[in-house]
């Protein structure tokens, strides 16, 4: 939970406070096998200008009906995160 707190910090500039995990996610990019950690929280001061300009090209609030068509990843949709408990999700 530390490590999401900083690194949202460093990434996009926000405060949050994190809670549950509402996923785990693991995928094969490249050459690298990685796993995604996906928490609920709330964001509590900052605002969103992009701090680590080399690996984050934007960052952007959106509907959740326009987040669904960036993470198809979640077979029932962002929504069931919020009702269910941790699901594994392998992304090829």
């Amino acid at each position: 939970m530390e490590a999401a707190v900083r690194e949202m910090r460093e990434e996009t500039g926000l405060t949050v406070e994190v809670g549950e995990v509402v996923s785990v996610n693991e995928a094969f990019l490249g050459n690298h096998h990685v796993h995604f950690f996906t928490f609920q929280g709330e964001i509590t001061d900052g605002t969103i200008p992009i701090q680590d300009t080399e690996t984050i090209a934007d960052a952007k609030w959106m509907k959740r009906a326009e987040a669904e068509m960036w993470m198809p990843y979640y077979q029932n949709g962002i929504q069931s995160l919020l009702q269910a408990s941790v699901p594994y999700v392998f992304q090829g």
